[in-house]
């Protein structure tokens, strides 16, 4: 099979990415400004295919002996063809990549930041930067070597960003060494919360399974038998503070545990997102809540809560997607209580997606003499319409069309076709 590309590195995980070579398959300083990094040198960021997430190449940033600064940014100082990148104020957008660590003498902390600079295209002053909407939540690493882990914000753009740069920054509390690696870096924009793109899987005051205290090990999984669990509807509550509380729980538990299954239509996914009205932001949890898809736990400190829990926050899902599958799947959450003493417990949450039928391509015959076709194919895809007569002769391309819309087109033979003649058609990717 002959499968045309695009002359450079693309990897699809992300759709709608803003952040040029994001995989890093290019040459490990293409878009990538590393002279104003701080104290790590130039030497010690570079591209290596040891273990990369995606695709043959990730990013290494070596430490020696470093407390805090910064590394890699796209872009602080120049790029091609522009040295910033452009967003829309009051668009809905999603950021963040994949961190892994191979060990690090000390304990770290790492994310993504980014900032706004004065342009020839915009002069004006930049506001103050949306805390906390402009950087990631920490990956922590230490000494033992760590898996990929997914880092995400999801936020709306306020007023005054025309653009940005985007960067990787660490800290620790003593000086450490090892190293770090980033890969799939990403900036997108997604459609709003309540633009009309999104499918609803799981809706806000949907019906739960909870439980309040600790359940098997095994809870999580797909097929648990969750019969037992009391049932309730959300928002789930308890304490003075949360709001528009539908279903009491017991107050001074340090966990709560959420079943709920949903049907997925048998459609592709484009977006997947989880949006939440949660207790509690303590930052004293490494994963504030822990979400699993179809008894998988998804690997990634989840800050979609709240002190009180009256806050919708977002989380981009969209890289587990394939966890799911057409059909019936199951969410399960825990929801840490750090401030069992307090105590505020809130807990409600929504799961929607952007969906889209697969195109089947193929070829209906509308009518004959001339024959008459409908051709079915995805948007922008290139086909060929070909015919030959009888079963051993050749092909021969009648006609050859783009798709723009990925509505049915309609074709025509207007040749000369015998009535004592079997004549065979069919569609052929260009």
């Amino acid at each position: 099979t002959n499968i045309r590309s695009a002359p450079f590195g693309i990897l699809a995980l992300m759709n709608s990415n803003l952040v040029a070579t994001a995989g890093f398959e290019e040459n490990d300083n293409s878009h990538w400004d590393k002279w104003f990094s701080g104290t790590v040198p130039m030497t010690n960021m570079m591209a290596t295919g040891s273990q990369p997430f995606q695709g043959r190449q990730s990013m290494q940033i070596l430490l020696e002996n470093q407390t805090r600064g910064g590394s890699i940014g796209q872009y602080n100082q120049y790029g091609i063809p522009d040295s910033t990148i452009y967003v829309t104020p009051g668009a809905f957008y999603s950021y963040g990549c994949w961190f892994r660590s191979s060990g690090i003498s000390q304990a770290s902390e790492h994310w993504l930041t980014w900032s706004s600079s004065k342009t020839g295209y915009d002069t004006n002053n930049r506001p103050l930067l949306p805390w906390p909407n402009y950087f990631t939540p920490h990956f922590v690493a230490g000494p033992t070597p760590t898996g990929w882990a997914y880092v995400n914000r999801v936020f709306q753009m306020p007023p005054g960003f025309p653009n940005l740069e985007l960067g990787h920054q660490f800290a620790m509390n003593f000086p450490g060494s090892g190293s770090i690696y980033l890969d799939n870096v990403f900036f997108r924009q997604l459609p709003g919360p309540a633009a009309t793109n999104w499918t609803s899987l799981v809706a806000f005051g949907s019906k739960w399974r909870y439980q309040t205290d600790t359940p098997p090990g095994t809870w999580f999984a797909r097929e648990f038998n969750d019969s037992g669990w009391l049932q309730g509807t959300a928002k789930f509550g308890a304490g003075s503070g949360p709001t528009n509380v539908t279903t009491r729980l017991p107050q001074l538990k340090t966990s709560y545990y959420f079943r709920k299954q949903f049907t997925l239509p048998s459609l592709r996914m484009e977006d997947l997102l989880l949006s939440a009205t949660c207790t509690d932001d303590s930052g004293s949890a490494l994963y504030p809540i822990s979400v699993y898809l179809n008894g998988v736990e998804i690997n990634s400190p989840l800050e979609v809560t709240t002190a009180q829990g009256n806050e919708v926050r977002h989380f981009d899902l969209t890289p587990f997607a394939p966890l799911l599958s057409p059909g019936t799947n199951t969410i399960a959450i825990k929801l840490h209580n750090f401030w069992a003493d307090w105590d505020d417990v809130a807990f409600d949450v929504s799961l929607k997606a952007v969906v889209r039928a697969a195109v089947v391509p193929r070829l209906e015959l509308q009518s004959a003499n001339p024959c008459r076709f409908q051709a079915h194919g995805a948007a922008g895809t290139i086909w060929n319409l070909q015919t030959r007569a009888g079963s051993l002769g050749a092909w021969q391309t009648i006609q050859c069309f783009t798709n723009l819309t990925g509505f049915a087109q309609p074709l025509i033979h207007a040749g000369s076709v015998n009535s004592n003649e079997c004549r065979f058609y069919r569609l052929v990717p260009y």
